[in-house]
């Protein structure tokens, strides 16, 4: 094999792996789900408690709204660097990395709010916000994201969501 055989096979590679990253970090429609409360009066909050999960929503979008902008971003540049016609795989496998590292830092922000939420609860409460957050996690598909072919068809734990 030639090198530049080898190297548009490397490069081919980078770009779909790449395409495979930026389709799994884009939403599935406007909120996908995402931050979904059970029905009022479902875990019967009391007036206290609902002035903290407020507090808490509030300073998690305050900390996820800057990361959802970079991301935003990192997305049209990558999407830019793809409209080349040789795309730079150093830059492809940049900025790829760069947005998966922002997709960690949102879980990180999302699981620490669903921690500081469920540290509110009663037990009771508790036991009902967790059967809701399986069937949200049910409807969603969100459950058990496998490896390719298997059900849910990603990698990864599923992302609980406060």
């Amino acid at each position: 094999m030639t090198y530049r055989k080898g190297a548009l096979i490397a490069l081919t590679l980078t770009i779909t792996l790449a395409l495979a990253a930026v389709a799994q970090a884009r939403p599935h429609g406007r909120g996908a789900g995402r931050g979904l409360l059970p029905p009022p009066g479902y875990l019967e909050l009391t007036d206290e408690q609902l002035e903290a999960a407020k507090g808490i929503r509030q300073e998690a979008h305050g900390a996820v709204e800057p990361i959802r902008a970079e991301m935003r971003t990192l997305h049209q540049q990558l999407e830019a660097a793809f409209e080349n016609d040789a795309p730079d795989a150093t830059e492809v496998g940049r900025l790829t990395i760069d947005i998966h590292s922002q997709r960690q830092q949102l879980q990180a922000i999302r699981q620490d709010a669903e921690s500081q939420f469920s540290a509110l609860l009663t037990a009771d409460q508790l036991e009902r916000w967790e059967n809701f957050k399986d069937l949200r996690g049910r409807r969603d598909g969100r459950r058990h994201r496998g490896g390719p072919g298997e059900p849910g068809g990603r990698f990864g734990q599923p992302d609980q969501q406060f």
